[in-house]
């Protein structure tokens, strides 16, 4: 499964989403619940979800410093909204600026 959609739309809309705006992202019921299965997401309750995988998330940033500077800046700031410590992500927030 492509995760580029997913990890889009957490850079762009945050680590907590609706059933609604996944499926907008292109994923159908049967992807949401492999992606919980995985633990990439999890379900907070009913229609709402949390992005769980930041290591994930983190490595999609630095491929995109490759292409888009600023989608990777964003990338790493929700990398350190899921976990405060993310050394990686703390680190090249300060290499970049």
């Amino acid at each position: 499964m492509d995760l580029k959609k997913l990890y889009d739309g957490i850079i762009n809309d945050g680590v907590n989403f609706t059933t609604k705006q996944i499926k907008e992202w292109g994923y159908s019921s049967r992807d949401i619940k492999k992606l919980i299965d995985e633990e990439i997401i999890r379900r907070v309750k009913i229609g709402h979800y949390e992005f769980l995988d930041v290591n994930k998330l983190y490595i999609y940033g630095k491929r995109l410093l490759y292409n888009d500077k600023d989608m990777a800046r964003k990338c790493f700031i929700r990398c350190l909204e899921i976990d405060p410590k993310h050394g990686g992500a703390t680190f090249n927030l300060f290499l970049r600026d």
